[in-house]
């Protein structure tokens, strides 16, 4: 990855999937039948948002990739995305090609997306068991086939 997409202050709030379990066991302790919650949605997140671009950048520290170094207009990126995915559309009679550039995925780097848990905090008493900092090293830690050997 080469280019930041926007300002680089875009906050999203990633969650650890060892959080979204005890989530889901939280829920089901809290939604029994008649239950006041039933019926009502909860966003279960690591509830420490931050600069995407950061997050990223830690990632591929990790990693040992270096950052992303340039910066693109999110307009420009997510208009060149439109653009590419459409001559890939005309092409694809003739070659099939996957690209991972295409809008969605501008738009995942290039705009804010978080939720807040607070509604789970307060109904169902959740609190994040691994905070972001630990979920990165092992996530991290996980993937030692994608560390780039220098």
């Amino acid at each position: 990855m080469k280019f930041i997409i926007g300002n680089g202050k875009n906050l999203v709030d990633f969650t650890y999937v060892e959080n979204v379990v005890h989530g889901h066991i939280l829920a089901a302790e809290q939604l029994q039948k008649d239950s006041p919650l039933c019926g009502k949605a909860f966003h279960i997140t690591n509830d420490e948002p931050v600069p995407f671009w950061e997050f990223l950048t830690r990632i591929l520290a990790g990693l040992h990739y270096d950052p992303p170094k340039y910066r693109i207009p999110y307009w420009l990126a997510y208009y060149l995305s439109l653009l590419f995915s459409l001559v890939l559309l005309l092409l694809s009679p003739l070659v099939a090609i996957r690209s991972t550039f295409t809008p969605m995925r501008v738009a995942l780097a290039g705009t804010f997306h978080y939720y807040s848990c607070e509604r789970a905090k307060r109904d169902m008493g959740y609190k994040p068991v691994v905070c972001l900092d630990e979920a990165i090293a092992r996530t991290i830690k996980s993937y030692p086939h994608l560390h780039r050997t220098r």
